[in-house]
C-alpha cells in the first residue's frame, strides 16, 4: 500500500506542476486612430441675378443671399477651422471674404457687367454627420453666406445679352 501511495503522492506533484504550465495570461492591444482635417464640397450653387435693365435697375441690384437660388454644401471635419478664398472665371479675386473685379460676361458680344460679393470667412467645420453642413449661400454664422449685388449705374452701357460668370470657390486646409 505504501508503493500505491507513493506513487499517488507523485502523481498528484506531476499534475500540480503540469497544471501550473496552463495558468491564464493577459495580453493587451492598443487602438489608435488618426482623424485628418478634410473638405468635401457637393451642388453647384447659382447666382440669380434675374432679367436687368438699365431702367428698372438704375439704383443697382442690391446685395442680397436670395439671390444665391442652388445652394452647395460644404462638409468639413468638425471644430477645425477653413479659410474661402474665390476666383472667376472672367475675372475677379476674394480673400477674407471681399470681393473685386468680377464680371458677368456675354459670350456673343464680349460685353461685361461688373457685380460683387461678400461672403464669410474662416468658417468652422461641423463634421460629416446628418445636417452639419455649410451651406454657401446658406443664412448665419455656420454658413458661408454669400451675398452678391451691382452697383448702381453697372447697367448704363450694358447691351441685350445673356451674361454669366463661374466662380471657383477653393476651401484651404
Amino acid at each position: 500500500m505504501k508503493k500505491y501511495l507513493v506513487v499517488l503522492a507523485a502523481m498528484v506533484m506531476v499534475i500540480a506542476m503540469v497544471s501550473g504550465a496552463y495558468a491564464d495570461k493577459s495580453a493587451t492591444v492598443s487602438a489608435t486612430a488618426v482623424v485628418g482635417k478634410v473638405c468635401t464640397a457637393s451642388n453647384d450653387g447659382v447666382i440669380n441675378f434675374g432679367s436687368l435693365d438699365a431702367v428698372t435697375n438704375l439704383g443697382a441690384v442690391a446685395a442680397s443671399e436670395a439671390l444665391v437660388t442652388t445652394k452647395p454644401t460644404i462638409h468639413c471635419t468638425n471644430a477645425d477651422t477653413y479659410q474661402v478664398t474665390a476666383t472667376g472665371l472672367n475675372g475677379g479675386t476674394s480673400s477674407g471674404g471681399t470681393s473685386s473685379g468680377y464680371l458677368l460676361k456675354d459670350p456673343v458680344s464680349a460685353d461685361t457687367i461688373a457685380y460683387t460679393f461678400t461672403y464669410n470667412t474662416p468658417i468652422t467645420g461641423e463634421g460629416i454627420a446628418t445636417g452639419a453642413t455649410k451651406s454657401i449661400g446658406g443664412t448665419g454664422a455656420t454658413h458661408l453666406a454669400i451675398t452678391p449685388s451691382i452697383a448702381a449705374h453697372a447697367l448704363d452701357a450694358a447691351i441685350a445679352g445673356t451674361y454669366g460668370d463661374t466662380i471657383t470657390f477653393t476651401i484651404a486646409y
